[in-house]
């Protein structure tokens, strides 16, 4: 999705008057137009290892973060990656490489410290080996950030501090109406009935590596996935839930469980994932 977005916000770009944006890249005036959809968005992936070293989706993702963080930040789009051993299992060197600002707390050794600060950073006196457990706890050297790394102490927050603050962002969330369910203490099971989100269903039972699919065998997946919700449902059911989101269904080459090549009504996996970053764009536009 992030991926996606980077792409979209490209085209955008691309197209705006060279008065407007000589150096094609987003400005604070051109985020300030909320029309374009251009405002900052930041990922941020704590623990990025257990993403990275997935064996079934690692791969892809360490592919799409490394294109995120070439093009991202000027058009808006920021990783943040922690990790408590940047090696090449934990953090594709093709991140690794291109990463331009680099934050590193106390290590145990040389090699840890050149991990993050980079080669020979450890030799040149940049050493985050150097700070205290306990007394120096929040300390770490900052790199890529100013002309030369420099000590910076982050802020610690204890349990009563980051409660506070999330008591004060939910205040302000439920304020602007953009929370719902169990954030506004609803209980799941005092409901009416079922509370589900059919686009993530279906980004659930259809993987990105199947681009183009059924909407038969997406009634069959749902109806496994929530049998209290899509049980029975069909193709054609398929079809009408996603038409109010702007999902087209298209002809889809396929074979079927006979082994037989024939096209069927589907859908393209891309259009889904378009869909569901628009829709929470405009619910944090609101």
């Amino acid at each position: 999705m992030l991926r996606a977005e980077v792409m979209r916000r490209a085209g955008v770009i691309k197209k705006l008057p060279r008065d407007l944006c000589p150096d094609k890249r987003i400005t604070r005036s051109i985020a300030d137009k909320r029309s374009l959809k251009l405002w900052p968005l930041v990922g941020v992936f704590d623990e990025c290892q257990n993403l990275f070293a997935h064996p079934k989706y690692g791969k892809q993702a360490g592919d799409d973060a490394e294109f995120i963080i070439k093009l991202g930040r000027a058009l808006g789009v920021i990783l943040i990656l922690a990790t408590q051993r940047p090696d090449k299992d934990s953090l594709p060197t093709g991140i690794s490489g291109n990463v331009s600002i680099r934050f590193a707390l106390k290590v145990a050794g040389q090699v840890e410290n050149d991990m993050i600060l980079g080669t020979s950073a450890y030799k040149n006196g940049v050493r985050a080996t150097s700070f205290r457990p306990e007394i120096d706890a929040g300390n770490g050297y900052l790199a890529g950030a100013t002309a030369l790394p420099v000590v910076v102490r982050t802020a610690y927050l204890d349990d009563n501090a980051t409660h506070a603050i999330a008591q004060r962002a939910h205040a302000l969330r439920k304020a602007e109406g953009t929370l719902s369910g169990h954030a506004l203490g609803e209980d799941a099971e005092s409901t009416s009935g079922p509370s589900y989100d059919l686009l993530a269903d279906v980004a659930a039972v259809v993987p990105p590596s199947e681009n183009r699919v059924w909407n038969e065998r997406i009634a069959a997946r749902l109806a496994e996935l929530r049998p209290e919700i899509y049980g029975g449902w069909k193709g054609e059911n398929v079809t009408s839930a996603l038409k109010p989101h702007g999902i087209k269904t298209t002809g889809v080459a396929g074979t079927t469980d006979d082994g037989e090549r024939t096209t069927r009504r589907g859908i393209v996996r891309d259009d889904l994932t378009i869909a569901i970053a628009e829709r929470d764009e405009s619910r944090g536009a609101a």
